[in-house]
């Protein structure tokens, strides 16, 4: 007894195109989706915490679009949802989980992951003025940026940091720069022991210089005059006790301000 073959059905060349199209599309989706969330956990190595709106801004995408994307992640225990109350609102933050830090460090690569609760309301601001500072940088083509929240794990291993800035950037020439966000001033006497502090951390080759940005509009250009005005300034000398020593020009030279709004210059 024969039995006949069961025939094969056949694809024409419209049906072969469609099908390799869709596997073409679900691929690129893929590697879209892959790089969003590199560019979120890039972001959050660094920073420890953000905003949907801020990561937004990174991804260059609608509030929805990285609302999803973080959704997505936090399904994975990439990252983790986060509040704080602040001037009388709640802030949802996103907030990088040990498992997200993991995954983003190399085989063997110390990391840090933030610890949800640990974000004072009172930092919350800084923290984006920090960021949009940032993201202006990375636009204008600065590098390496390190964060407050770096830089004090940093500092606590290296006993040479005076003061921490509130970041470190390299130019688009190369040339490494401390930054510091001011969003309020301080008193003309912690301004001398700072400057004293940032000199001495520039003669031991830490950075070249120091630029202050203010997202306060008017306060860049009244912290210029400030230090315009100041002679002195407070450091330890030698025999390590604290002097007052001349603030020249030159010494001067090493502070520029900017505001917020256009940093870059």
């Amino acid at each position: 007894m024969t039995t006949e073959a069961t025939p094969q059905k056949t694809q024409t060349p419209a049906q072969q195109g469609a099908q390799s199209h869709l596997i073409t599309n679900k691929a690129a989706q893929r590697e879209r989706i892959a790089a969003k969330r590199k560019k979120v956990l890039d972001w959050l190595a660094v920073e420890g915490f953000s905003t949907v709106a801020m990561l937004a801004k990174v991804l260059e995408v609608q509030h929805n679009a990285a609302y999803k994307t973080c959704k997505a992640m936090e399904a994975e225990g990439l990252v983790a949802p986060d509040a704080v109350q602040w001037l009388g609102h709640t802030v949802n933050l996103v907030t990088l989980t040990a498992h997200g830090a993991m995954m983003h460090a190399e085989p063997g690569q110390d990391f840090d992951y933030h610890q949800r609760g640990k974000v004072a309301a009172s930092t919350v601001a800084h923290a984006m003025d920090i960021q949009t500072a940032r993201l202006a940088a990375i636009r204008a083509g600065w590098t390496d940026w390190q964060s407050d929240h770096r830089n004090q794990i940093k500092a606590s291993k290296d006993d040479r940091w005076l003061k921490v800035p509130d970041a470190l950037a390299k130019t688009p020439e190369g040339e490494l720069v401390a930054i510091e966000i001011e969003r309020t001033s301080k008193t003309t006497k912690r301004y001398q022991d700072i400057i004293g502090a940032y000199l001495q951390l520039i003669n031991k080759g830490m950075f070249s210089r120091v630029v202050y940005v203010s997202p306060t509009p008017g306060l860049a250009a009244r912290l210029q005059a400030l230090f315009t005005r100041l002679d002195s300034f407070t450091a330890v000398n030698k025999q390590g006790q604290l002097e007052r020593f001349p603030l020249t020009d030159s010494r001067r030279s090493y502070f520029s301000f900017q505001d917020l709004e256009g940093w870059p210059k």
